[in-house]
Parts: structure tokens; C-alpha cells; sequence
């Protein structure tokens, strides 16, 4: 009776549902530069809307990484490394919702993992604007 209760819960909530792509990922560009990245690399060397870095972009794909400056390049390996993720929170044991794939997002997995799940304020805040979509 408990599970029940529980997935009812969560399925009313929406976070039995998984991750809309498109949502997690305008809510990913507005976080990390407003729709409005200038071309600036971060301090880190991330590119694009979605804020890349180097080794993220290695981890999804074989691209060079000057393709990252190509929003149609960052948003298939933005798309991947939400994905990616999703899946390794889900392994780790959370529900992969979008304060805490927006936590990692911004953290890394081994860092959202290393906290107990703890959701930083950027993760909230994409998850915010994931739900005002």
C-alpha cells in the first residue's frame, strides 16, 4: 500500500515521468546564459548556450571540439550528456527530475553523488523553469 501511495504521489507530481528533452534543455540555456551567450568561453573553457566543457564534449562524442560553437553540435551533445545523466542517477538510486539532472548538470554526477543529492540553488532553478515551460 505504501508503493502505491508512493507512485501515485510521484506520478501526480511528475516525477514518474522522465525528463522532457526539449524543456530540460531550454531550461539548461536560460540558467547558464540567459539565451544569450556571447561567444565567451566560460572560465573552464565551456562554449555555448549550455555552457560545455571540453571533457564533457569528448566524454559524447568525436566532433572536434570548435563544434561546440555550432548550436545544432552543443544542443545533440547537450542532449546526450542530459541523457547520460538521467541514467547514472537513476543507477545511483534518485529519480532522475530536473533539479537534480540540473544539479549535475552543473556539479557533476560524482559531485551531486558525493553530496547525498543535495539540490544546489542552479538546479532549482533550471528545475523552476523546467516546470514554467
Amino acid at each position: 500500500m505504501k508503493f502505491l501511495t508512493l507512485f501515485i504521489l510521484l506520478a501526480a507530481t511528475g516525477l514518474a515521468q522522465p525528463l522532457n528533452q526539449e524543456r530540460f534543455l531550454y531550461a539548461v540555456r536560460q540558467v547558464e546564459t540567459g539565451n544569450g551567450w556571447d561567444g565567451t568561453p566560460g572560465r573552464h573553457g565551456e562554449v555555448s548556450h549550455w555552457q560545455i566543457t571540453p571533457g564533457v564534449w569528448r566524454q559524447h562524442t568525436a566532433l572536434p571540439f570548435s563544434l561546440a560553437r555550432d548550436p545544432a553540435h552543443a544542443k545533440a551533445v547537450a542532449a546526450k550528456h542530459a541523457r547520460w545523466l538521467a541514467a547514472g542517477l537513476q543507477r545511483a538510486g534518485y529519480t532522475p527530475t530536473p533539479a537534480r539532472v540540473g544539479t549535475a548538470w552543473n556539479v557533476g554526477l560524482e559531485g551531486f553523488l558525493r553530496s547525498g543529492g543535495r539540490i544546489t540553488d542552479h538546479g532549482q532553478r533550471i528545475a523552476n523553469l523546467y516546470a514554467a515551460k
